[in-house]
């Protein structure tokens, strides 16, 4: 019926399991989590500060 007979399924079946698979896997900026990292630290000095410890 189709002249494509080629049924061969190709998956990357390795372990994804270094940050740096996770990165590219994904597509994640490295400036985008650095931007995050300083806003979650600058909220937690701020409460660090407010409570007093």
């Amino acid at each position: 019926m189709f002249k494509y007979k080629d049924t061969n399924l190709n998956a990357d079946l390795r372990k994804k399991t270094s940050i740096n698979d996770i990165i590219i896997e994904n597509h994640i900026s490295i400036q985008s989590c650095m931007v995050i990292l300083m806003a979650f630290l600058v909220l937690l000095y701020s409460v660090l500060s407010i409570i007093g410890v």
